[in-house]
């Protein structure tokens, strides 16, 4: 078992001290004219998103004081101006929390309290819904063009570290109001270099999906296998989802090659017409054989199926799957890089191989905690 857990890495990344979006602008330095994000029928390169994204990070420093794990709220629909926006704010110094626009009243009001945000960028349709609150709120839709004009487009000077907040994500709460989980930027990356390495993104063209809602952490993975290697992010609108059709013809379209989803969701779909698909990975659900017998049916390239609770920076377990292979239990694979897990019992004693008991993981990418929940931190972390 000792063994298994061997997986410490010296990555060069996390000993600079660097964070998200300083390895993105070495990105965008190095990839300036290729295309990095598409959202129906936009796109921009990668010197588009990094200008935009500072022009936009320059005017939240100039409105407002800014340090790091000051907590900036997005409300915001899936679009490129929601990359700017997250890229704006890593950029600013802060770190952003996502809030669904479709979330009631009750659950909008408990996270911005809850943050004690100060500051909310919103989409112009959601605007009125922030009536009552006296924050400083900061309309995407319209500031991106005013800011387009006359800003300053330059790298802003960085002042936040590895070991700061990069998000915070409010966990379901089906047990009482929902916890926000503090992910540190070093988690991200170590997750990055770990998967980049395992999955080989940065070897080839690649063109990734953003699938799932930005509420969720699997959606920064997504986003970060893509921008911090040069690939290409093509963001799917929900209605799409559900239109397999319109579907089809947009990831044809933009050529996609990297496909991410829920296996309830992906299932549905007919792989056949995906022409230049070669990877689809699973997460968010459990993954039977079932399903997974019923997808390769359809497709014959690698399925990867990863594993991790939020507090572990979105993936702790993955596993692939190539051609000839079949998934004849639920084994959720192996750690990625400088992470570790154990199964213990109650009395926190580790178990031999085979026997039940609850998992326990540690390492790079485990959480800071939850938001003003020091009991629960302590009681879980």
């Amino acid at each position: 078992m000792n063994g298994w857990n061997n997986t410490s890495r010296d990555f060069i990344e996390l000993n600079k001290h660097t964070t998200l979006h300083k390895l993105f602008e070495e990105e965008a330095e190095k990839s300036s004219d290729k295309i990095a994000v598409v959202y129906e029928d936009v796109q921009l390169t990668y010197r588009e998103l990094n200008e935009k994204a500072n022009q936009l990070a320059h005017y939240l420093r100039s409105i407002t004081d800014i340090c790091p794990d000051r907590l900036i709220a997005l409300l915001l629909d899936k679009s490129e101006l929601m990359i700017i926006s997250m890229l704006a704010v890593w950029k600013s110094g802060g770190a952003y929390v996502p809030i669904d626009p479709n979330y009631p009243d009750w659950r909008i009001q408990f996270i911005l309290q809850d943050t004690k945000a100060e500051l909310v960028i919103v989409n112009k349709k959601y605007m009125t819904r922030l009536d009552s609150y006296t924050m400083i709120k900061i309309e995407i839709d319209s500031i991106s063009i005013t800011l387009a004009d006359n800003s300053n487009s330059h790298n802003p000077h960085p002042i936040a570290s590895n070991d700061n907040l990069a998000y915070v994500i409010y966990t379901s709460g089906t047990t009482g109001n929902p916890k926000g989980v503090m992910i540190e930027h070093r988690g991200a990356i170590n997750l990055k270099i770990a998967l980049t390495g395992v999955c080989q993104v940065k070897s080839k063209n690649e063109s990734i999906t953003a699938f799932y809602n930005y509420v969720f952490d699997l959606f920064v993975g997504q986003m970060i296998y893509a921008l911090l290697n040069s690939q290409v992010l093509v963001i799917l609108n929900n209605e799409m989802l559900l239109d397999r059709l319109r579907l089809y013809q947009y990831v044809n379209t933009n050529k996609v090659t990297y496909l991410c989803g829920t296996p309830s969701v992906l299932q549905e779909y007919g792989f056949d017409e995906m022409k230049d698909l070669t990877t689809i990975e699973f997460g968010g659900e459990e993954f039977n054989e079932v399903t997974f017998n019923k997808i390769r049916r359809k497709f014959d390239g690698l399925i990867i199926n990863i594993y991790g609770p939020t507090e572990i920076t979105m993936t702790s377990h993955q596993r692939l799957y190539y051609l000839g292979e079949n998934r004849t239990n639920k084994s959720i694979g192996k750690q990625i890089a400088n992470t570790s897990s154990y199964v213990l019992d109650k009395s926190l004693k580790q178990l031999p191989i085979g026997a039940t008991g609850e998992l326990y993981i540690g390492g790079i990418g485990v959480a800071r905690g939850y938001l003003n929940r020091p009991e629960l931190t302590a009681e879980r972390f």
